[in-house]
């Protein structure tokens, strides 16, 4: 089994957008986030909320509807 751990994105984009491509190219079995994923105030997004469907869950849905044998923990 390949599994990938990821913690301490602290909501920088990059990280994420980095991340988010190498879960594409690599396609881990398993994909295990850690902490201190959030930022501390949810810019560019109005709310947190708002910061982790746009960021988080909607790229990890559309990555699921592509590779839907990658199981994502958080």
């Amino acid at each position: 089994m390949d599994c990938l751990f990821v913690s301490d994105l602290h909501g920088n984009m990059k990280k994420y957008n980095r991340l988010y491509e190498f879960i594409q190219k690599q396609s881990p079995d398993a994909v295990f986030f850690g902490g201190d994923l959030l930022p501390i105030t949810p810019k560019p997004a109005k709310t947190m909320k708002e910061f982790i469907q746009k960021n988080l869950f909607s790229p990890l849905e559309t990555i699921k509807n592509q590779k839907t044998d990658i199981k994502f923990f958080l």
